[in-house]
């Protein structure tokens, strides 16, 4: 029996100047709206898995970037937190040229036979065509198990490729580290000895090194790394885990830093306090945010619920810049199922009631960077040196009192790599700490 091979990415962009495919002359635009050519047919095409299928867009938005999914509803999927995940894998941020055209080589990450929809949009423009699969490649007792991207974020996915176990068997998926491993989902795999399906992380899976195992009650191994890395920010958190709903209230305050921008492309750095979002998949959270683009950079204020799909609110009544003043809090009232967001900066007051039924059981005051969309990996943090939180406080079981009164841990921003972005201070007695960019 072979062990299985340790994951690396299998997508990767081949772009050339112009955002087009080194070596290919593409048409001319041409009417009729967005389109798809896989592998130089337009809309449809076929082959077999693995394979790299060159997929290329034509009437997008110019000079703009477009998102890329492959879905297919018979390919099983697996959420350690309850939801449906049907998506196989999804590539976004691919840029689209002057002339309205984008490229990319995409890996099919599954085998069986099937036929499966590439599906892209970009600014409501979207386009799909079909990739049919038409020869698995697998052979019994050559096992390989592989994790579509090698890192990903507590509360993201990731899609699980393996080939050659042991057809029609049940397989046996477990997740470890040094400190151990815990059973994830027990599936079939599809009957011929080919596995494929996407994994969801829980929010509450701590950052580090793990190693997923695949093993097969018949016969059968498999084993691929996994970085798992907070996005939750510096900082830290209160919280109760022996009851979801006992955590109602958190405050601090800050001084608005100023942020260095790079000289070109994005970045953002938000400072906020919020319940929920480190232990649950809900959030509610208010705070400000300086936002760079090329090396410009803008101050707001924010708030932000679930669902969040709808992205951070911006505060247009509330001015923010370096040396502000800021205070902010967010109750919930059990009663109404209430959510009360305020902010307060330079004397400028803004509230925000939201009504929604949420379990409440972590308040955080932290500082990170916002992913320009949902599902996307965060931007790249802002350097904003050092910002300290003052007299951050949480309601617990009906008492206030400051985050090193309860339960507490530390979070630090971590890149998609792993590598450590910012460090906290000890966290005093009066609920201050700071959060430095390492």
């Amino acid at each position: 029996m072979l062990s299985g091979v340790s994951g690396s990415s299998l997508l990767a962009h081949n772009l050339g100047s112009d955002h087009s495919t080194p070596g290919r002359e593409y048409p001319a635009l041409r009417s009729g709206g967005a389109y798809l050519e896989l592998n130089g047919k337009k809309n449809s095409n076929s082959g077999p898995a693995p394979t790299s299928v060159l997929v290329a867009g034509f009437g997008f938005p110019p000079l703009t970037t477009a998102n890329l999914t492959l879905y297919n509803p018979s390919v099983p999927s697996y959420n350690l937190d309850g939801g449906v995940y049907p998506y196989n894998g999804e590539d976004t941020g691919i840029p689209v040229s002057s002339s309205g055209q984008f490229s990319t080589d995409y890996e099919i990450p599954v085998v069986q036979n099937n036929t499966y929809d590439f599906t892209a949009t970009d600014l409501g423009t979207s386009a799909t065509a079909t990739f049919k699969v038409t020869t698995p490649a697998s052979s019994f007792n050559h096992e390989t198990f592989s994790v579509r991207g090698g890192s990903v974020h507590a509360g993201g996915d990731v899609v699980l490729n393996g080939t050659g176990f042991y057809p029609d068997d049940v397989e046996n998926l477990y997740l470890g580290n040094t400190t151990g491993f815990f059973a994830l989902p027990t599936f079939d795999n599809n009957g011929n000895g080919n596995i494929s399906f996407r994994l969801h992380i829980a929010n509450a899976t701590l950052n580090g090194t793990y190693t997923l195992f695949i093993v097969g009650d018949t016969e059968g191994y498999g084993a691929a790394t996994l970085n798992i890395i907070d996005t939750d920010g510096g900082g830290y958190f209160a919280y109760n885990d022996s009851s979801l709903f006992s955590v109602t209230g958190v405050s601090g305050a800050w001084v608005q830093p100023a942020v260095t921008c790079p000289p070109s492309g994005g970045a953002n750095a938000s400072f906020w306090v919020g319940l929920n979002g480190v232990l649950n998949p809900a959030a509610e959270r208010i705070g400000t945010l300086a936002r760079c683009t090329d090396g410009i950079v803008t101050y707001s204020a924010f708030w932000q619920v679930t669902p969040f799909r709808l992205g951070l609110q911006s505060i247009s009544t509330v001015a923010v810049a370096p040396g502000d003043a800021v205070s902010a809090s967010v109750t919930y009232d059990g009663i109404t199922n209430t959510f009360t967001l305020k902010i307060k900066v330079n004397g400028v007051s803004f509230t925000k009631k939201v009504s929604e039924f949420e379990p409440t059981n972590s308040a955080e005051c932290l500082a990170g960077s916002e992913a320009p969309h949902e599902g996307a990996m965060p931007s790249p943090l802002a350097n904003f040196g050092s910002v300290t939180f003052s007299s951050c406080k949480a309601t617990v079981g009906g008492h206030t009192a400051t985050v090193g009164s309860f339960a507490n841990a530390p979070l630090d921003v971590l890149s998609w790599l792993g590598v450590q972005l910012t460090s906290n201070s000890a966290l005093g007695s009066g609920g201050s700490f700071t959060v430095s960019v390492t």
